[in-house]
């Protein structure tokens, strides 16, 4: 994954703190987001959901296939499926 710094700097100021006030010691790095179907979406998604929120736009490369894994292979097919949504 190839992220801009100023993602990071963004991404900090803005979740920098706990809805209860607390710090967030990881503000990148939070799971906590759901899909449609109620399951918890890892943190590299999350991150990217973060990051859009903030204006940043985010890039798949698809045809990278790789071992990490959560309940899916994030693919083409998957993003076609979503895209289509």
């Amino acid at each position: 994954m190839l992220v801009n710094h100023r993602v990071i700097t963004e991404m900090h100021e803005r979740f920098k703190t706990l809805p209860d006030g607390r710090p967030n010691l990881f503000p990148w790095f939070v799971e906590g987001h759901v899909d449609h179907k109620g399951r918890a979406l890892g943190e590299d998604i999350a991150f990217c959901i973060r990051a859009q929120a903030l204006g940043f736009p985010v890039y798949v490369h698809t045809g990278i296939r790789f071992g990490h894994r959560k309940w899916a292979v994030l693919d083409e097919a998957m993003y076609d499926a979503k895209e289509g949504a």
